[in-house]
C-alpha cells in the first residue's frame, strides 16, 4: 500500500512519517493495488498523479545533483557586433566621409596656413596656425608651427587624424 501527500502529490510508503520530497505530514489514501501508478512531473506544480493519462511523462533532462530542471531555450547570440549608437538614437559612422588624402595634400602644401584643419572642421587651430604664420617672423612662433605642421602631417599619414566630431579621417 501506499499514500499519497497532501502538499506535493508524491507517492510515498506507507512506512513512511513524512514525504521525502517536500518534509509534509499530510497524506491521503493512496491507490488500493499494488500495480504501479502512472506519474508524471509537472514543472510548474510538482509531481502529480496521472496528469495526462495514456501518455507518458515528459523527458525532462536532469540538471545539477539530479535535480530535474525545466527544458530551456538556450539565450540569443549576435552574429554580429551592433552599430554604434549616438545616445539618441541617431547613427553615428565609425569614421569621418572626409577624404585623408586631401588632408594630406591641404597639410603639405598649405599647412603653414592651417588649411588642412579648416578642411577638418577643426576652425579654432586653423585660425591659431593662420596666426602663427603672421608671426613667423620670430624665431620661436616659426618653430613651434613648423613642428605642429610636421606632427599634423605624420598623424595624417597614419590615419589617426580626427575631423571636429572626434572620429578618424581613415578614408583615402
Amino acid at each position: 500500500m501506499s499514500k499519497i501527500c497532501e502538499y506535493c502529490s508524491a507517492v510515498v510508503d506507507d512506512a513512511a512519517g513524512i514525504c521525502p520530497n517536500c518534509n509534509s505530514s499530510a497524506f491521503r489514501p493512496g491507490p488500493s493495488s499494488g500495480a504501479p501508478q502512472h506519474v508524471t512531473y509537472n514543472i510548474n506544480y510538482g509531481a502529480h498523479h496521472g496528469a495526462h493519462p495514456g501518455y507518458p511523462p515528459p523527458q525532462v533532462p536532469p540538471g545539477p545533483y539530479g535535480a530535474q530542471v525545466p527544458p530551456y531555450q538556450p539565450p540569443y547570440q549576435q552574429p554580429y557586433q551592433q552599430p554604434a549608437t549616438h545616445p539618441y538614437g541617431m547613427f553615428v559612422p565609425a569614421r569621418s566621409p572626409k577624404s585623408r588624402l586631401a588632408a594630406l595634400l591641404l597639410c603639405f602644401f598649405l599647412g603653414w596656413l592651417g588649411i588642412h584643419r579648416f578642411y577638418a572642421g577643426k576652425v579654432g587651430t586653423g585660425i591659431v596656425q593662420i596666426l602663427l604664420t603672421l608671426f613667423s617672423w620670430t624665431v620661436i612662433a616659426g618653430v613651434i608651427l613648423g613642428i605642429w605642421i610636421i606632427i599634423d602631417f605624420v598623424v595624417i599619414c597614419c590615419g589617426t587624424f580626427k575631423d571636429s566630431h572626434d572620429l578618424p579621417i581613415t578614408e583615402w
